[in-house]
């Protein structure tokens, strides 16, 4: 872990905040060593994270970006109208495991996935791997129970983790695209909707703060 990283806080960085009263301590003041959580959180490391990132693969959740992408023939969306969220809360909780020190194997499942995520994402910055071709005239035609907006949520808190976990862009030059294009989708004088769960404005809020961008703040 870098003294760059490790200096902020990971999971909520308010030190460029002027209304925050308390900031997260960084990652590097916490240990678990000799305590109940370590053994755990070495099992959810080197086992669960693994595994749901082969899950991703065995599902066809993955997939789904492949045939967004067009780098694989697939006739249909694979799972749930939210399945890309998965993918994506599973890379936010892999990027925190790198903190613990270097996994070469763990890193490399995650820069394929954020490969083939990169690559279904649409020039105009929308990623959705359900609503791609046939179901493209259904986008954002119904907020509150087809999770596009909480999907973009997730992904912008697992590119946001990535880039502070791992000093790399890649996941959230994405992340900002997706964001730009809620910009010039959503607010005054555009459409005007509401999401139906709660995970986009936690998303923005942060990106907010990792970027100094007040625009998101007013999304």
């Amino acid at each position: 872990m870098n003294d760059g990283v490790s200096q902020r806080g990971i999971v909520v960085n308010t030190t460029s905040s002027t209304k925050a009263v308390l900031m997260s301590v960084p990652m590097s003041a916490v240990t678990f060593k000799d305590t109940f959580w370590e053994p755990r959180r070495e099992t959810t490391r080197h086992n669960s994270i693994r595994k749901q990132l082969e899950l991703s693969e065995q599902t066809g959740r993955l997939d789904n970006f492949r045939r967004a992408s067009g780098r694989k023939v697939i006739e249909h969306h694979q799972g749930l109208v939210f399945n890309d969220s998965d993918v994506y809360k599973t890379l936010e909780a892999a990027s925190y495991a790198l903190l613990d020190g270097v996994d070469n194997e763990l890193g490399t499942m995650i820069d394929l996935a954020i490969d083939e995520i990169a690559a279904a994402q649409q020039e105009d910055g929308y990623l959705n791997t359900y609503f791609m071709f046939e179901r493209e005239k259904e986008r954002y035609t119904n907020l509150t129970q087809l999770h596009e907006l909480y999907c973009y949520g997730h992904l912008i808190q697992a590119a946001i983790a990535h880039k502070r976990c791992t000093g790399q862009n890649t996941f959230f030059d994405v992340a900002l695209k997706v964001a730009e294009h809620l910009l010039a989708t959503f607010g005054p004088d555009k459409r005007k909707a509401t999401d139906g769960h709660e995970e986009i404005e936690l998303a923005l809020v942060e990106l907010s703060r990792e970027t100094g961008e007040q625009k998101y703040l007013d999304l």
